[in-house]
């Protein structure tokens, strides 16, 4: 997943594709590296006097988070919170992301304080936080979920927290196997149209064989490096090509889910724009 939301950014310049694309998506993205947002910048905007382990043991206490004292020995969650006046009322308010056997994984979790030193929580999401950019009115935050278990997807997605109602909206989402390899460059964003029948894989080359249970149910899922079978009309995003043994290769976006067999999950609410990520031969864009 290194370098995925630098590609991902490049979605921003694209225009005119349609209702469900994310270029429309008003929302810009950090060019980070994948993996876990690095805290340290964000330290100096925590509250002058207070003591983080305090701090951190009040928030297991009051939401009654009592398991993870004893799950978590090593007491990791301490500095997994992460305290800011999110609201400018002076309160000081939590963010966690971090992974715990209490949450069954990665977690991320806002509590917004109020006057009575209670910390409802006002947002949660299975994953850890990737991206976060503060604004006096909102937070816009990249939360990831990596593939676990039978779960063999990565799901990133993308919300926006208003203040003055403590809610988040979801702005995208995007999909991909956890197997896929993605460029460790891109090219600008070149909005295309799928012009012959085709199968979406993890790589950039044909892998027909063996058959894959990705789900570990006793029954395969997939054969070979292949997601999806793509039938044309499918509107996408090249983010890169290159040559590869000889054949042209695109790594691409699907701007919707494919109408034929395919290995993502897609998600009940189809306002939410949604992108799903793989490898498909050039030609069939010609």
């Amino acid at each position: 997943m290194k370098y995925f939301l630098s590609l991902f950014a490049a979605l921003l310049i694209v225009v005119g594709m349609g209702p469900r694309t994310f270029a429309q998506v008003n929302d810009s993205l950090p060019q980070l590296a994948a993996g876990r947002l690095d805290w340290g910048p964000y330290r100096a905007l925590a509250p002058q006097r207070f003591n983080q382990k305090d701090y951190a043991v009040y928030m297991v206490r009051v939401n009654k988070f009592h398991e993870i004292f004893e799950t978590d020995p090593r007491q990791q969650w301490v500095d997994d919170f992460h305290f800011f006046d999110l609201n400018g009322d002076l309160m000081p308010d939590a963010i966690y992301s971090g992974s715990s056997q209490y949450f069954k994984g990665d977690r991320s979790l806002i509590m917004i304080g109020d006057t009575a030193l209670q910390y409802p929580i006002t947002f949660d999401q299975p994953g850890y936080i990737q991206a976060l950019e503060m604004a006096d009115t909102c937070l816009k935050l990249t939360v990831v979920q990596e593939a676990s278990g039978i779960d063999y997807r990565v799901n990133l997605r993308r919300f926006r927290y208003d203040h003055a109602t403590d809610t988040a909206t979801q702005l995208w989402g995007l999909q991909y196997l956890s197997t896929t390899q993605i460029p460790p460059n891109r090219n600008p964003a070149v909005p295309l149209v799928l012009r012959r029948p085709t199968y979406l894989r993890t790589s950039a080359e044909i892998i027909s064989e063996p058959a894959i249970d990705y789900d570990q149910d006793g029954h395969p899922d997939g054969v070979g490096n292949i997601i999806a079978d793509l039938q044309p009309g499918l509107p996408l995003l090249r983010l890169w090509q290159e040559i590869r043994n000889g054949e042209d290769w695109s790594f691409v976006i699907l701007l919707e889910a494919p109408s034929g067999k395919h290995l993502f999950s897609v998600p009940p609410n189809d306002k939410i724009p949604q992108g799903y990520a793989g490898w498909l031969p050039s030609k069939a864009m010609e």
